[in-house]
């Protein structure tokens, strides 16, 4: 089974947009870019949607156990990418 991405422009409100600079939502788009797209795929339905984990792994296709785990990897992977990106 393939799963679809689709890429969608987030919106901040002013207040949020001020407190995030253009360099950091630089590095948050490439750094989640640089991510499986599984990985990527379940940071944007649960921290980006707001989806519960049972909701985004039927949306995926995957058993809910199966998409914490790799919820777990994905933030994991998320910090040390970004975490490099902000060292360079």
């Amino acid at each position: 089974r393939q799963m679809q991405i689709q890429v969608r422009q987030i919106e901040l409100d002013s207040q949020a947009r001020h407190q995030i600079g253009l360099e950091d939502r630089t590095l948050i788009v490439e750094t989640l870019r640089s991510l499986p797209a599984s990985q990527r795929a379940v940071l944007v339905f649960v921290v980006l949607d707001d989806l519960p984990v049972g909701e985004a792994a039927r949306l995926m296709g995957k058993s809910r156990g199966a998409t914490e785990s790799l919820l777990f990897r994905a933030r994991e992977g998320f910090r040390r990418a970004y975490a490099r990106e902000v060292a360079s």
